[in-house]
């Protein structure tokens, strides 16, 4: 989408691509334009370098977006918690299958009695 700024001088709403035509021609003194979307001012040729901005839902849902990413940033580093956990337990299961020695008998003898 078009980024589009309102002139700080007269109040007029410019897409990017106007603004230069706007300044040569009806507000020659502007200097300041500010964007419609994010409410940042730039001076001069600044506006030039603003090629996005934030989202219609960014704009009004952001800290819920905020929130949503951060939650979704727990759930994922306690899902690699999980994981780890299991592969210990199945490691730890591995040796289950596997027989303990048998303790060696004593010899018969005297050392029996």
């Amino acid at each position: 989408f078009m980024v589009t700024f309102v002139c700080d001088v007269c109040g007029d709403t410019i897409k990017k691509n106007r603004v230069e035509k706007h300044c040569e021609t009806k507000c020659k003194s502007a200097w300041v334009f500010t964007c419609l979307e994010c409410g940042k001012a730039f001076e001069g040729y600044d506006y030039d370098k603003h090629t996005s901005c934030i989202t219609e839902v960014e704009k009004y849902q952001g800290e819920f977006i905020k929130k949503m990413k951060e939650k979704k940033r727990q759930l994922k580093e306690e899902a690699k918690q999980v994981v780890a956990a299991e592969e210990t337990k199945v490691a730890d299961l591995s040796d289950v299958g596997k027989q303990p020695e048998e303790p060696k008998k004593a010899k018969k003898g005297l050392n029996a009695i």
